[in-house]
């Protein structure tokens, strides 16, 4: 009687295990979309600012510890034992891009696997003639835009990755700095891209606007938390790092759907501001930003996009950031040019800048 009772014991345990095996081979089978997330954050480490090593702890600790982010993005990295003790820290667990170490741009990029390619450019127009962009000369300081391209380990294509910080006060410098991303990207079509990082700039601002309009990308952020609240801020009045009596969005992560493997799609899903720390000892005067995306496959769609619509979005766009930087026509010669140029060939329909808005989703 007991050895009968034990292989009916068997037999149901063997038929749990093969049921549970079972379902977990359909779960394999059937996975759900791919996901990956970007955490973006200025680490405001410039020498005069406060604790920066016990910041920067902190911040290591919160990257080893907490939900591993594929890329991370950080900013003003501009102390070289600071950029040393993010290194020594995340290296066993990160492949690490450090040009803030070759050029004092301060920028650093982490990410979870090997990446293919990086590339650094220095932005051509740096100074607006101020004191602190006269120290900042003095001390070789630039700003700059980093490029890794990337595959994230759940997805079907490698990525561009694009880490940046633009100036930190004249509307129509930054222009020129996102006027020169776009050139790189007209010559970089290849692959989806994300662009993020402290942009220094409004909600409703020149430089929003022509990434959204000109550029033709999405604010990840806005889309993934389904619009920017009336308190919703990253440089905010009650942090006390800050240097701003009043608060302000200048940290942003920008998507596009283009390039790549046509038949996927980044779709923000969850969006976040983060690295706050306490309000006794904030971890820097910006708040940091984490977004998910998957990686979705496209469906058959009828609906074409109205052409006309973004056409004319992107001319008055165009035409803002003329009226911007002909405040100083000599100062930006060069870059009035190239603005004429994409709305030359907005209106005639044709040219490399028309071939690319066209392929815009």
């Amino acid at each position: 009687m007991k050895t009968a009772f034990r292989f009916i014991v068997v037999g149901v345990l063997f038929s749990l295990f093969f049921s549970a095996a079972g379902v977990q081979a359909q779960a394999v089978l059937q996975p759900g979309p791919a996901q990956f997330c970007l955490q973006s954050f200025n680490a405001y480490g410039p020498l005069y600012a406060p604790y920066v090593m016990t910041r920067t702890e902190k911040m290591a600790g919160f990257f080893r510890t907490n939900p591993t982010c594929e890329v991370i993005h950080l900013q003003e990295v501009w102390m070289e034992s600071q950029a040393g003790l993010l290194d020594k820290s995340l290296q066993d667990r990160f492949a690490v891009s450090a040009p803030n170490l070759e050029q004092k741009i301060g920028l650093m990029s982490f990410t979870l696997s090997p990446y293919q390619q990086t590339q650094t450019h220095l932005f051509l127009k740096n100074n607006e003639g101020g004191v602190m962009d006269g120290v900042r000369q003095a001390l070789h300081i630039y700003k700059a835009f980093h490029a890794v391209e990337y595959q994230p380990v759940s997805t079907v294509e490698p990525l561009w990755f694009i880490n940046l910080h633009l100036h930190q006060s004249s509307e129509s410098i930054r222009v020129s700095q996102l006027l020169e991303i776009l050139q790189w990207r007209l010559q970089n079509p290849d692959l989806k891209w994300i662009l993020s990082g402290d942009f220094n700039a409004d909600l409703q601002g020149p430089e929003r606007d022509f990434i959204m309009n000109a550029m033709g990308l999405h604010d990840a952020m806005e889309e993934a938390l389904g619009g920017y609240g009336a308190f919703y801020c990253t440089y905010c009045s009650g942090n006390r790092l800050g240097w701003l009596s009043s608060s302000k969005v200048f940290d942003y992560v920008f998507y596009s759907k283009t390039g790549g493997d046509q038949a996927f799609y980044l779709k923000p899903v969850q969006g976040e501001i983060n690295m706050r720390g306490t309000q006794a000892a904030p971890w820097s005067d910006h708040y940091g930003l984490r977004v998910t995306f998957e990686l979705e496959q496209v469906e058959d769609s009828s609906t074409a996009p109205d052409v006309t619509a973004r056409t004319q979005g992107a001319l008055k766009s165009i035409l803002r950031s003329e009226a911007l930087l002909s405040e100083k026509p000599t100062e930006f010669a060069s870059e009035l040019l190239q603005l004429k140029e994409l709305r030359t060939q907005l209106v005639n329909q044709s040219g490399p800048y028309w071939n690319y808005f066209l392929s815009l989703d």
